[in-house]
């Protein structure tokens, strides 16, 4: 994808990327998913056939709250180096105090630690895969070499509307 140059058909490559990532990670029907995806609308469910079906469903978690303090969060560290990994955007919320985060100056980014308590590493990464795939945060392809590119946080287009009150935004652990 980075060896596309930068416009409709790198954008739309992205937005079915993120699709896929909804997909395996949103517990929803599987069938309910798929009609949403090539039809629009779904009503219809597999009568328990699929994998998140068949299984005990996890209860959906408000995840309102930390959507809006990891936006915060992102936004601070981007002033302090605008080099922002989804690496370095978990470790700084759930408040390391590790080598690359103090060098950095991560350590003194707004919300530091809020994270602490509600995530570990795993579902910390799921929350910032899921604010990715919501459009709250986006990647954008930093080239370092001929061969290689990183991925680096900048706030996506939803970003403004997670800090309005009536704004909810739900996950799943």
């Amino acid at each position: 994808m980075s060896a596309l140059p930068d416009g409709g058909e790198k954008q739309q490559r992205l937005k079915s990327l993120n699709h896929m990532v909804d997909y395996c990670m949103i517990p929803s029907c599987r069938k309910s998913q798929l009609v949403r995806y090539f039809d629009g609308a779904s009503s219809s469910s597999c009568n328990e056939r699929c994998d998140v079906c068949k299984q005990s469903p996890n209860p959906p978690l408000n995840g309102t709250e930390h959507a809006r303090s990891v936006v915060a969060c992102v936004q601070s560290m981007i002033k302090i180096d605008s080099n922002v990994s989804v690496k370095y955007l978990a470790l700084t919320y759930r408040g390391s105090r590790s080598k690359e985060i103090v060098n950095e100056g991560y350590v003194n980014a707004q919300n530091h630690g809020s994270g602490s308590k509600d995530f570990n590493s795993k579902t910390m990464y799921k929350f910032i895969h899921l604010l990715i795939t919501g459009g709250i945060l986006q990647e954008k392809l930093r080239t370092v070499s001929d061969t290689k590119t990183t991925p680096l946080l900048v706030l996506g287009e939803k970003a403004s509307q997670v800090l309005e009150r009536d704004f909810k935004f739900v996950y799943y652990k």
